[in-house]
């Protein structure tokens, strides 16, 4: 094998490796480190619509959490 392929199949070999780890850290959205602030108030019947209260104001949610649902809170959020 010549000097010219074998730089050519350790760059090969390299690219495949930076593939094969980036697929095994998996992909899709993140996932927090994290967990979010305790939720300081009753979840039960009347605080389900947890964007209703939180889009604007002192307790409105972080630019981060755009797009997301009221279904998603609580995956990071716990009640106090």
């Amino acid at each position: 094998m010549s000097t010219k392929n074998k730089g050519i199949s350790i760059v090969i070999a390299i690219v495949l490796a930076i593939i094969l780890f980036a697929s095994a850290c998996g992909g899709g959205t993140p996932q927090p480190t994290v967990l979010g602030t305790k939720i300081p108030h009753s979840v039960g019947a009347g605080f389900e619509n947890c964007i209703g209260c939180h889009t604007t104001g002192e307790q409105a949610m972080p630019a981060d959490h755009a797009g997301r649902t009221n279904s998603v809170c609580q995956d990071c959020h716990k009640p106090a």
